[in-house]
């Protein structure tokens, strides 16, 4: 049996917003909305209780499709396509429950509710549904404003759940949509980025260590020292270079020294932070750049380069343990320029090669910024 219903007084109790203050149906044709009636799959073996329950709902938004047994309600699912079901206990128990069983399953991604009616109350009947497969019930014996208020309560419950699955949903396609742009714009900035560098491969990078030529890495510090004076952070550097660097490029020959830095330089790529800055600095030296550190991260990062390029001289086939670099360390401070910091760095080394070589050292005064400030004033 299939019964619709289409009273416009069942509409206002569940869609208050379809008549307007006055308690009178809205006619403008633009503020009315056309709802869409729920369809409910009726199960019961009792043609007096499906036609009590039917005529129940005959002023409600909702369509009726009966059925009398487990098997028309299944054939009835694929035409009907309902959202509720009320099922009744005077189909036999097992039924009762492999039709539950069921339709949760064939609904298992929607908001499908399940209403169990029952002519007898028997609690572990109940607790056994209600923790499994239905979502509530009615007792056959109550008023029928009860089935009522079942039926409305189903109907709310799924609008709820079409609510938010409709908002996760939006969210999910904002994120996704974000995410695919991002993904896009990174691979643009990418491609350029390599295009950029590509042309200014040669000019930029030293083809002997692979690390910025002394004009370009000149140009990053200056990026750099003008960033930490606007952020107020601090930044410390190095120079390195190897003593006796003319003897020994005179004795073991260039091709042997362009290897040996070579190895520096790919140290120096490796051991470093990918916002750090190395470059050529002076004939034979490597300026190293350490953006957020003070003199004594400064100090402590070029201790550690110093093993490393120790061990690396130590591997040499060529040369000695007797090579040995040194270092000179400073830490940039506002208000001065970039010469003066770099000069700084270039004493703390000259001290470090006059003291025999083979050891970092850092700037025995580091100028405060007042002093700066006063001696570019000529004070």
């Amino acid at each position: 049996m299939h019964c619709s219903v289409q009273s416009l007084a069942g509409f206002r109790s569940l869609f208050p917003n379809s008549h307007n203050s006055s308690g009178k149906i809205d006619a403008n044709p633009a503020t009315i909305q056309v709802v869409v009636p729920y369809t409910i799959l009726l199960v019961s073996p009792l043609a007096e209780l499906r036609h009590t329950i039917e005529k129940a709902l005959m002023d409600m938004p909702v369509e009726v499709a009966s059925a009398r047994s487990g098997e028309e309600a299944r054939q009835s699912i694929l035409e009907t396509k309902p959202q509720i079901a009320i099922v009744s206990d005077t189909l036999n128990h097992d039924e009762c429950f492999i039709l539950c069983e069921i339709l949760r399953k064939v609904h298992r991604r929607e908001p499908f509710q399940i209403i169990l009616a029952v002519t007898d109350v028997h609690e572990d009947l109940l607790e056994r549904a209600l923790n499994g497969v239905i979502d509530d019930f009615y007792i056959t014996s109550d008023p029928m404003a009860a089935l009522k208020l079942r039926v409305q309560a189903a109907i709310r419950r799924i609008n709820d759940h079409e609510t938010v699955s409709g908002e996760r949903e939006y969210y999910r396609r904002a994120a996704r949509q974000e995410e695919e742009l991002t993904s896009k714009a990174l691979d643009e900035t990418l491609a350029l980025r390599e295009m950029v560098e590509a042309s200014q491969q040669s000019p930029r990078i030293d083809p002997v260590t692979g690390l910025l030529r002394e004009s370009a890495m000149l140009e990053e510090v200056d990026t750099e020292v003008e960033r930490a004076v606007r952020s107020l952070n601090t930044v410390s550097g190095f120079i390195v270079s190897v003593d006796q660097s003319d003897t020994l490029r005179n004795t073991h020959g260039a091709e042997a020294m362009n290897r040996l830095m070579a190895q520096f330089g790919r140290a120096f790529q490796h051991g470093l932070r990918k916002y750090d800055l190395a470059g050529q600095y002076g004939k034979e030296g490597i300026l190293v750049a350490l953006p957020g550190t003070d003199l004594l991260l400064g100090e402590d990062v070029a201790g550690r380069f110093a093993g490393v390029l120790r061990r690396l001289v130590s591997q040499s086939s060529v040369f000695s343990e007797s090579v040995t670099l040194s270092f000179g360390v400073a830490v940039f401070s506002d208000g001065e320029t970039r010469e003066q910091w770099l000069n700084r760095a270039s004493a703390s080394l000259a001290r470090a090669q006059s003291l025999g070589g083979g050891r970092v050292e850092t700037e025995e005064d580091p100028p405060n910024a007042y002093a700066v400030w006063k001696a570019a004033r000529g004070d």
